[in-house]
């Protein structure tokens, strides 16, 4: 007697099992290189903002040094928000401490009006968007100006 053993059925459907393998796998790896071209791309877009912030940051301290020499004096603080196009949605803070130091040199004549020349210290900070926001971005400067000559 011969013993037959349960029938091999030719496998069917497998195909298909590997598709769609195939399938969740190339869908995985489009959406892991998407993320990853967004991520490059928000990365190039912050280090450009903060390019732009310690630009503005810098340019306030120029303008802030620039009403301090020419007014003898300065304002405790001014702030400006950008409108042009590049620089839009920038704020401007500036800062300013004077203080006063009486020089007296050894002959004439005097270093400062008066012997009495100017020190200021000035702080500038430029932010865009707001605390929290995933394109907030903050530069401050700090720089200190005087009226001797």
């Amino acid at each position: 007697m011969r013993h037959r053993g349960p029938s091999l059925k030719p496998a069917k459907g497998f195909a298909l099992i590997a598709a769609l393998f195939m399938i969740v796998v190339l869908a995985g790896l489009g959406i892991f290189a998407v993320r990853l071209s967004s991520s490059q791309q928000q990365s190039t877009n912050l280090t450009l903002l903060m390019a732009r912030a310690a630009a503005m940051a810098n340019t306030g301290l120029e303008y802030g040094a620039n009403l301090a020499l020419r007014q003898s004096g300065c304002a405790s603080a001014t702030s400006w928000t950008l409108n042009q196009p590049a620089l839009a949605g920038f704020t401007v803070n500036v800062s300013c401490t004077p203080s006063t130091h009486t020089i007296i040199p050894p002959s004439p004549p005097p270093v400062c009006p008066s012997n009495s020349c100017g020190v200021y210290e000035l702080k500038s900070v430029a932010t865009y968007s707001v605390f929290g926001q995933p394109d907030f971005v903050s530069r401050t400067a700090f720089r200190t100006v005087s009226n001797v000559p």
